[in-house]
């Protein structure tokens, strides 16, 4: 239920929008050596190409804190959980 009440805010504050998941050749390579599920892979490519470039999840079998750390360290990306997630919106 909170899913659909933060997409219902994000949408009546205009804060969806469409974002592209082609990144440039480095950072595919990068994005690669992660050895992320296929999906997984494409939400870290829209993460990049975000503004805020955030990834909410809370998968710990797929994103455990090591892959957190290296993603936020070589990507830029944080990858947090939704409640930290909420306080940024």
């Amino acid at each position: 239920m909170l899913g659909f009440a933060v997409l219902a805010h994000l949408a009546q504050t205009r804060r969806v929008k469409r974002i592209s998941k082609k990144v440039d050749p480095g950072q595919a390579r990068r994005i690669k050596i992660l050895d992320l599920k296929p999906r997984d892979a494409t939400f870290i490519k829209v993460a990049l190409n975000s503004d805020e470039s955030v990834f909410v999840s809370h998968d710990l079998e797929d994103f455990p804190d090591t892959v957190r750390a290296t993603i936020r360290t070589d990507l830029g990306i944080d990858v947090i959980e939704a409640t930290e997630g909420q306080a940024r919106l």
